[in-house]
């Protein structure tokens, strides 16, 4: 949460129901994202498509080469291809599915990733979903033939797949989201009512965010149309509002939509704010107009002028109208007289008010006309910019402009930040009477966040191909003029406000101007992370060094805090400058010199790196220590508190250090029985650790442990003496045991809350350890190499060595499949190491996500780069329920349309009989015994549908509910395997 401003503070107190806009996406005619649609407004182009008349013709357009037909359009690109895969939707649902809806999945996505959010990670925020889209034209055209066939689960695959009624709910169960989901539908002002509609969810507290929009395709695509006089098309395809030659509009196609928050809540949780809704007005204008289609003035004024009261605002405040502008001769007076009846005559106004309509650049777009004039007007407020309103040159004389608080906005004028709020009103109207107004003002300044050193950027998708194309994306938008932002910012928003996919990479970037070069790069293919249990094992004393984690502690909030712990929880009689030595006042060098200093510096360090990654969002599968790591391994698991923790390492440090330095330590690369027959040989020593199959510590009097290396050497053994003058895990330890026992008798241990290896035994923990455990762990051999046996047993494939650099690392790999990853190395610097360990983390799966732990906000940013396949029935190919025509469902958009085969085994007739079955109800090819219905779009429709064909062909009665709890397909098959045996066995006995 963030602190507000004493500014924050007076806006909510001037505006308290105020709602803010903090994501919006869309896609526009001539403009595939807001970018693009911002740079068409102003630079004045529009999105129209002119058509080839000849093409039309060779496509069955007789009328094409007609005078009368206009041969433009206002389309949008690809609304044949979507990302199936990513929604989880099978081949054949998509191709079923209303390309309107498909298209408001994917932009309501987009709307949440641009607000900041990952959907997976909303926890108990209630997001609603209010929007609309225009009749399922695809439905008729394409589908029509399914619902003409007597199967009533096809029939409501059908209209769940297209009707109105289910856009909202698809998007609701698709992403997640458990606010209201409710379709809006009122013509022309579908997408503004919704954002109404959504304002007041929020108000009475029915939902904490909500996406409002609006999908609206003009089918078939591209084909121009007739004009005919009288009409509201124009006679050319050019939309001129408010022009004297404004003679109509031209429809178009387009899906937008935006993501609203309450403005109290998007300022204390750091969102980024584009703009404010102070106020959204609704009404009808019942029959106070000509008749039912035709717009009318009272209607209009008394709901302009209802949201100027809602708002608590003068007209004379307002600034700029995005008016509903059709450009038509009726329309275009009545919503002028109607606005300046709602502001009157504009005496006190400072300046006269602008109007502009963006149907000019897109034309009508149905249900999304008001939703695309609102984030015309808040792209407009946040680029301190009015965009021009094309093909405007003299007035519409019925207009009376002179003398009236108006003008209409021709060209491109600055809209600057002044001492006074900058407001516009939004006008929709809908066919039938239902009217809109919003009164939107700009949003306060953002406080860019910081973060001090490098970053970490994280990216992933859910293949290879879309992991480069975020890749490439982010490059380019970084390059654009509009892309400079903070680099903490990036790196916050990348990291908590996108879904993690198995495919991921991590940058550590020192700044923003580095990043598109990085991105940029040619890299070698990524694997996807391969999900699986996970081991923390913290490190023993020896990989100490000066300079270990140097610089985390002035970088690392959650690492200075967990420092902070360590010394509060230091017993009373115990002064060490834990802080002075980890902050880099004093060396920390000074600690190495004896037990009692080093090993509570140890402890700190692992336990403050465990904090770190517990913070970055890892969690421990098994815990696991090596001598004294275990100290942290069992505070992590809950078996002792800090301050018990703590009590023992430094009893155990300062007993160690009343000890004689004549002590040594070997490490041999031989195994334990070859090291324990050597010993046999007259050297009086301990085997102190049994670390791996072909490693061996021992451990005792300094001589027979130079005596012991000599002999080794002779005999081609590797053995390396490590650097210490103690003889940890042997008999040198006996005289300090019992003191040792009697302090920790004194403590209170608790059964294990995770699962924790004890390295006494290499056992799974499964009762309290008692002061006789921790006594024998001191003096007895550490079974690492049981250890990580038992590792193996649980299940873990891979470990994270908590530590100040590698020293378990080399037999963590060799014993488990995915290996280790370490957490600083020795001679980097601690702030790029530990972050690069962090991406390594990411990359490998030891996160499940990566939580940066300060700085940094919530900023609008690139989305999912999104596949695009083909999905598209032809009419003709939708009559027959058949194998053929079914297996048209997905076709690349290069490709032509071309059959699939049912899956054949000539071995196993019944297999293929029950894969044809799921091929026709998931449209799903490659099918194997392990193919998944649920990931395969699997639904209880698809299982009546599949359910039916068994009773048609095979006379068994399958229970729909044991349908659903049969996952695979080699489920199903020995379901039906096993009620055939049972109808066999009846014949038989009948």
């Amino acid at each position: 949460m963030s602190m507000l401003t004493d500014e924050q503070h007076q806006l909510l107190q001037d505006h308290p129901d105020a709602i803010a806009v903090i994501g919006m996406a869309g896609r526009f005619p001539g403009a595939g994202h807001l970018a693009a649609f911002w740079d068409n407004l102003k630079s004045g182009r529009e999105g129209r498509t002119e058509l080839d008349r000849a093409q039309l013709q060779q496509q069955g357009i007789a009328a094409a080469l007609q005078p009368d037909w206009v041969a433009a359009s206002m389309s949008l690109d690809d609304i044949d291809c979507f990302d199936a895969a990513f929604f989880g939707i099978s081949d054949k649902q998509a191709s079923w599915m209303d390309p309107q809806i498909r298209l408001f999945l994917q932009t309501c996505w987009h709307a949440m990733e641009d607000a900041g959010y990952d959907v997976s990670r909303l926890g108990k925020q209630r997001v609603g979903v209010f929007a609309g889209s225009n009749p399922s034209v695809y439905l008729w055209q394409n589908l029509l033939g399914k619902l003409q066939e007597p199967d009533v689960a096809q029939w409501l695959e059908v209209l769940t797949y297209n009707d109105k009624d289910y856009l909202t709910t698809w998007v609701s169960y698709k992403l997640g989201l458990r606010g209201p989901s409710m379709n809006i539908q009122t013509a022309c002002s579908t997408s503004l009512v919704a954002v109404a509609t959504a304002c007041q969810s929020l108000l009475s507290w029915q939902c904490d965010m909500a996406l409002a929009g609006a999908s609206g395709l003009m089918l078939p695509d591209r084909q121009g149309y007739r004009y005919q006089p009288g009409t509201i098309l124009s006679p050319d395809g050019h939309c001129r509002p408010f022009d004297a030659e404004g003679e109509g509009t031209i429809m178009g196609s387009g899906v937008a939509c935006v993501v609203l928050k309450r403005l109290e809540d998007a300022l204390q949780e750091g969102d980024t704010i584009d703009a404010l809704i102070l106020s959204a007005a609704i009404n009808n204008d019942a029959q106070r107009k000509m008749d039912f289609m035709a717009p009318g003035v009272d209607g209009q004024v008394e709901v302009i002028r209802m949201a100027h009261r809602l708002a608590d605002v003068s007209p004379d405040s307002i600034d700029y109208v995005e008016t509903h502008g059709t450009g038509t001769r009726l329309g275009d007076p009545i919503e002028f007289r109607a606005l300046q009846l709602a502001f009157g005559q504009g005496g006190q106004r400072e300046q006269r008010c602008a109007l502009g309509a963006v149907k000019s650049n897109v034309g009508h777009l149905n249900t999304v006309a008001g939703m695309a004039g609102l984030i015309k007007t808040v792209l407009s407020l946040k680029h301190e910019l009015l965009p021009p309103t094309l093909h405007y040159r003299l007035p519409n004389p019925q207009l009376k402009l002179e003398g009236s608080p108006f003008f209409i906005n021709d060209r491109v004028r600055p809209w600057l930040r002044t001492r006074r709020p900058r407001r516009a009103g939004v006008s929709a109207f809908g066919f039938g009477g239902t009217n809109a107004h919003l009164v939107v003002q700009e949003a306060p300044l953002p406080v860019p966040g910081t973060v001090p050193g490098p970053a970490l950027l994280v990216l992933s998708a859910r293949d290879n191909e879309a992991l480069q194309r975020q890749r490439q994306q982010l490059a380019d938008w970084l390059q654009q003029p509009d892309g400079q932002v903070s680099l903490a910012d990036l790196c916050h928003t990348a990291a908590i406000g996108r879904k993690v996919w198995p495919y991921r990479q991590a940058w550590v970037v020192d700044a923003l101007a580095d990043l598109p070069r990085l991105l940029s790069a040619q890299s070698m293919p990524v694997e996807a992370a391969r999900s699986g249990k996970t081991a923390w094992v913290f490190s023993g004393q020896g990989a100490h060094y000066p300079g270990m984690a140097l610089g985390l502690y002035p970088q690392q909030p959650v690492f200075r805090e967990a420092v902070a712990r360590c010394v509060a929880a230091l017993p009373v009689e115990v002064t060490l400058p834990l802080q002075a030595w980890f902050e880099g006042s004093q060396p920390m060098a000074l600690a190495f010199d004896a037990a009692a200093q080093l090993q509570p510096v140890l402890f700190t360090l692992q336990y403050g790196l465990a904090q770190l990654w517990l913070a970055q969002g890892a969690k421990p599968g098994v815990l696991l220590g090596h001598s004294l790591g275990e100290y942290v391994a069992a505070h992590l698991a809950g078996v002792l508190s800090l301050e018990d923790a703590l009590r023992l390492v430094c009893e155990r440090g300062r007993l160690m250090d009343r000890l004689p330095r004549t002590g040594g330590m070997l490490v041999l690369r031989a195994s334990l029985a070859q090291v324990e027959n050597l010993l046999r040989d007259g050297f009086p020593l301990q085997i102190a650790a049994h670390n791996g199959p072909e490693q061996v510590v021992v451990s005792g009097a300094a001589t027979d442990i130079e005596r012991l290396q000599q002999v080794v050497q002779t005999l081609g053994l590797d053995a390396v003496r490590l650097p210490v003058s103690s003889a940890f895990h042997s008999a040198w330890l006996d005289p300090i045991l019992d003191e040792f026992e009697t302090v920790a008798a004194r403590l209170t241990f608790q059964p294990s809350r995770l699962p924790w290896v004890r390295n006494l035994d290499g056992r799974l923990a499964t009762q309290a350890p008692d002061a006789r455990y921790w006594r024998d762990h001191l003096r007895q051999t550490v079974r690492f190499a049981e250890s990580l046996q038992q590792l193996q047993t649980l299940g873990v494939v891979r470990a994270l060595e908590i530590g100040p650099r590698s020293q378990l690392a080399g037999l963590l790999r060799q014993a488990l499949p995915d290996g280790c990853l370490t957490s600083l190395d020795e001679g980097e610097a601690a702030p790029y190491s530990w972050l690069r360990h962090v991406g390594e983390a990411f990359r490998l799966d030891y996160l499940t996500h990566w939580q940066p732990v300060e700085g940094g906000r919530r900023i609008h940013m690139p989305g999912y780069a999104f596949a695009k396949t083909r999905y598209w029935l032809k009419p003709e190919s939708v009559v027959a329920a058949t194998p053929a025509s079914v297996s048209m469902v997905q076709v690349p958009a290069s490709a032509e349309t071309a059959p699939a085969d049912i899956p054949l085994d000539e071995a196993d007739p019944l297999f293929s009989l029950i894969a044809g079955y799921w091929q026709q109800a998931l449209g799903t090819r490659n099918l194997s015994r392990d193919s998944d219905f649920f990931l395969l779009g699997g639904n209880s429709l698809a299982a009546v549908q599949i359910r039916a064909a068994l009773q048609r062909d095979l006379g068994l009665e399958l229970p729909l509910g044991q349908m659903m709890n049969l996952r695979t397909l080699g489920d199903m098959l020995l379901a039906v395997e096993l009620l055939l045996e049972q109808a066999a066995e009846g014949e038989a006995l009948a």
